[in-house]
């Protein structure tokens, strides 16, 4: 038994709506037409961020347009991001804003401004190049221009546009091998179209503006990353090419397996989407150990045609079950007329019949209706503080009013004398009064009208098991079990 719930606590834990504190004013340098903003990961006032940041955001503004603020770019420790693209001598704003993984924003960190500055004249390419027209340090302007004066080196960055240069002028015997790098590209590189390696019908990886693509010879794709995070696969996903891994198959046609593989050898086991037997549908999720030869060690949940089934087989299934086997049955297909059944071989054991827990706290037994057949009997048990037994019948008293009852030999073996009641009610349509002497001896008498048929019940109360706790403290014993089912241990 238990006591009474006490009273309710409720407590709300609020959402987190406390910004992250602003980070440090931004380092900014320009070189060669670029940008490089960066940051050293503290807050405006020297300390470290929150641990809940989750990223830090770069802003840009034109001073002289109101309304140009856009976010360029994010860190997320303390780095340095390039920015390119910009107009040369005109004002740009930089500053950093702080969000944190609940989506709050901190307010801005000081700004920079900051211009860059070409080191050619653009309008010059095409004529002739004097000292004059020639940054200092550049190229001697005292000399002419004569080959090999003017290299890339001595170019800024996004100085020659592609209007100054005329149609297939500069071809790859004009280039010097190593002389494009990637230092020597804007930050980001835009396709119009896509890259292809490989075939372009046939098989090829392709990287387009929708993300990254697989196609096999027939042209049919059979990976894609998209640009969103998505992932899509055809075929075996394997963690490593040998040893210790795991394999996802998914190729079409076969079962959906999942491989787990040793470190030596190819004694896997397996998760299997697909696998039948005995004429079952599909739809088995069978988990395998080791070598099996038909059935061995699997786990399989089948959608039968009126119901479903639980089977778990520890060994081969072809040498007769000789290590067990154990089924679960929700359906009367499988079992004859049963609601549910529960089958164990090998070791032995069979639960068939109606057996359930509804999850109330309720002891319940469940039978058919005897006498309506769209029915159920419900059962409940009653409840006693006593560790209790009970026995009964009937006896019919001689001409003298007495009868002996014989209790089982065991009776006064298995309970306390103490507190043993007996009770007796005459059977009959007279009235008439009868009693009955203790148990003395596994047995006792009953007293009343000569040729009178009594009735009588025994209670007693065991003596092979301690009394019932009946209200312990919590911290006293162990509670154990769900449901109606549940017992109490005494706590050490």
């Amino acid at each position: 038994m238990r006591g009474p719930f006490s009273d309710q606590a409720i407590l709300v834990i609020p959402d987190d709506t406390t910004p992250p504190s602003v980070p440090s004013t931004p380092s900014v340098t320009t070189r060669l037409g670029m940008i490089h903003v960066g940051w050293d990961g503290l807050s405006a006032d020297g300390t470290a961020m929150p641990s809940d940041l989750d990223h830090v955001r770069v802003w840009l503004a034109d001073p002289d347009q109101p309304g140009s603020e856009s976010m360029v770019d994010a860190m997320s420790v303390a780095e340095t991001v390039v920015i390119g693209g910009q107009s040369y001598g005109e004002n740009r704003e930089i500053w950093l804003t702080a969000l944190d993984r609940s989506g709050n924003e901190s307010g801005q960190s000081g700004r920079v401004t900051v211009a860059t500055q070409p080191l050619v004249n653009t309008d010059l390419i095409g004529k002739v190049i004097s000292g004059a027209n020639i940054v200092s340090g550049t190229v001697n302007a005292a000399d002419a221009v004569i080959a090999n004066t003017v290299t890339g080196s001595l170019i800024q960055a996004n100085a020659i546009n592609a209007g100054h240069l005329q149609a297939n002028a500069v071809t790859t015997d004009k280039l010097a091998a190593g002389s494009i790098t990637a230092g020597k590209l804007a930050a980001t590189l835009t396709l119009s179209t896509r890259i292809v390696a490989g075939s372009t019908a046939g098989a090829r990886v392709q990287l387009d503006s929708t993300g990254l693509k697989a196609f096999n010879s027939a042209s049919q794709q059979t990976m894609q990353i998209s640009s969103s995070g998505d992932v899509s696969l055809v075929g075996a996903l394997s963690t490593a090419f040998s040893g210790t891994r795991i394999v996802i198959d998914s190729t079409p046609g076969l079962s959906q397996t999942i491989r787990f593989y040793p470190e030596t050898g190819n004694n896997f086991a397996e998760i299997s989407s697909t696998g039948t037997y005995s004429g079952d549908p599909t739809g088995t999720i069978r988990l395998m150990s080791g070598t099996w030869t038909t059935r061995d060690n699997v786990w399989q949940g089948n959608g039968f045609i009126a119901g479903a089934a639980v089977d778990l087989w520890t060994v081969d299934h072809v040498s007769g079950l000789t290590g067990g086997f154990v089924r679960l049955f929700t359906d009367s297909a499988q079992i004859g007329n049963s609601l549910a059944s529960a089958e164990m071989n090998g070791s032995g054991g069979t639960l068939h019949g109606e057996w359930r827990y509804n999850g109330s706290q309720l002891k319940t037994f469940i039978i058919p209706h005897p006498m309506d057949r769209d029915r159920w009997l419900i059962h409940a048990t009653t409840e006693s503080p006593h560790n209790g037994v009970e026995y009964w019948g009937s006896v019919t008293l001689d001409e003298d009013g007495n009868a002996d009852v014989e209790l089982p030999s065991y009776f006064e073996t298995l309970t306390h004398v103490e507190g043993c009641t007996v009770l007796v009610t005459p059977v009959g349509t007279t009235a008439s009064a009868c009693s009955a002497t203790k148990p003395q001896g596994g047995r006792f008498t009953v007293h009343g009208e000569p040729e009178q048929e009594v009735g009588w019940l025994v209670k007693a109360i065991r003596k092979d098991v301690p009394p019932v706790l009946v209200e312990p403290r919590r911290d006293e014993v162990a509670v154990r079990g769900t449901g109606p089912y549940r017992y109490y241990t005494t706590k050490e």
